[in-house]
């Protein structure tokens, strides 16, 4: 295979990527807004996810930064639903040896205490 193709294939696998991951916020937005965020085992992949109003909260986009930031995978990617409620992050184990569904349900939660925490403190310096 040439450099260009391997470009065209990373692209390819990036685009399937954000795909998932949309589809995956679309999903927890429809079926599983009244939980606030958590994460979904789907044996090879995990969705980890918010529901609270991603779009327009500034809390919430940190949220998602902060995990984005501690997840070890190489360049996951954010999925936002239509309505701009909902975010996902689509992380994959083939292995089941990369990810713990607690640890990454922990690490969401921990994020969301974190923005919250930034946002209060940032209101207090104002």
């Amino acid at each position: 295979m040439s450099a260009a193709s391997d470009i065209f294939l990373e692209c390819d696998d990036k685009l399937e990527d954000a795909r998932i991951a949309i589809v995956a916020a679309e999903f927890v937005g429809a079926f599983l807004f009244h939980r606030h965020r958590g994460v979904i085992d789907c044996n090879d992949r995990f969705i980890i996810f918010g529901n609270d109003g991603y779009t327009n909260d500034p809390r919430s986009q940190r949220e998602a930064e902060i995990v984005l930031h501690r997840l070890p995978e190489d360049n996951p990617v954010l999925g936002i639903d239509v309505e701009g409620c909902s975010w996902a992050i689509v992380v994959t184990d083939y292995s089941r040896t990369k990810f713990d569904e607690e640890d990454l349900d922990r690490m969401v939660w921990d994020a969301w205490m974190q923005a919250c925490d930034e946002a209060m403190a940032n209101k207090a310096q104002v």
